[in-house]
């Protein structure tokens, strides 16, 4: 394992390009950021801006046309067994009958010493993980029967059972109505007290309140402390006006909507990804 005194994640003059764009502009253009532990970082910017890309590349998904990544020190290939990830759309077939259970202790494998065979200490740590994330008495219940909410929940303890190290949670928020949202805030801080979390959202308040800092991206990327960040800033991000509500619980999430998809850099991903 890594020293600890390596950054969690630290990426280096990342370019990246999709092969099948028909323009040469890069998605990500020279990025670079570091996480370190203690680190409740958001990363916002429009649609096509570069944020999953990202997240993929520190997954070790992608590979970078310039730069590098490393996850503790190492390839995010090897490091990527202490990366929880909460995808924006996980992929669970609607027809499967599959239990809460059975999807948290889908974070086993790779840990599991029977292949896909759990033993009693995977269900242990499942459930473990369930009770971390409030959702315990759910273990038994069809995955596909909950809330937008609750599968969050869920999928986040699927993450921590894998012991996670860090977590990295893309739009964690989206369809999540504003009281489940509120719970999950909760869970996120409890959370964040043990772990560092990246979090891409496009809902600016959710980040502006909770967060510590904040990775502007749109093709370049700044990053700013959240007592930095100006609202100029996330409209020369989302390449025009954006409105920032804050919202209280009672309240919908208030998400930025700008008029343009990329800035001279070319950051628009033209449908390669919407992130």
């Amino acid at each position: 394992m890594a020293a600890s005194s390596e950054p969690v994640i630290d990426v280096r003059g990342v370019t990246f390009r999709y092969a099948h764009r028909a323009d040469d502009r890069p998605i990500l253009d020279d990025v670079s950021l570091t996480i370190a532990e203690g680190d409740f970082l958001g990363i916002i910017g429009p649609n096509g801006g570069g944020k999953t890309t990202l997240l993929k590349l520190m997954l070790g998904f992608l590979e970078p046309d310039a730069g590098e990544v490393r996850v503790f020190g190492v390839a995010p290939e090897r490091g990527r067994g202490w990366i929880g990830y909460v995808p924006q759309h996980a992929t669970i077939d609607p027809a499967a009958p599959a239990s809460v259970l059975d999807v948290v202790l889908m974070g086993c494998l790779g840990h599991s010493r029977w292949g896909v065979w759990y033993g009693r200490s995977e269900r242990d740590r499942a459930m473990s993980a369930l009770e971390r994330t409030g959702c315990a008495s759910l273990a038994h219940r069809p995955i596909n029967a909950l809330s937008g909410g609750q599968k969050q929940r869920v999928l986040i303890a699927r993450a921590l059972v894998a012991e996670a190290r860090v977590l990295l949670l893309d739009e964690p928020t989206t369809g999540v109505d504003p009281y489940a949202q509120q719970g999950l805030t909760e869970l996120l801080h409890e959370l964040h007290a043990r772990i560092p979390i990246v979090m891409v959202s496009h809902d600016i308040s959710f980040v502006t309140q909770h967060l510590n800092r904040v990775a502007c991206l749109n093709g370049r990327m700044s990053v700013h402390g959240i007592d930095e960040l100006s609202h100029d800033q996330i409209e020369r991000t989302y390449a025009g006006p954006v409105m920032v509500l804050h919202h209280h619980e009672e309240d919908c999430p208030i998400h930025a909507h700008g008029h343009g998809h990329h800035d001279a850099s070319g950051g628009s991903e033209n449908g390669a990804e919407q992130d």
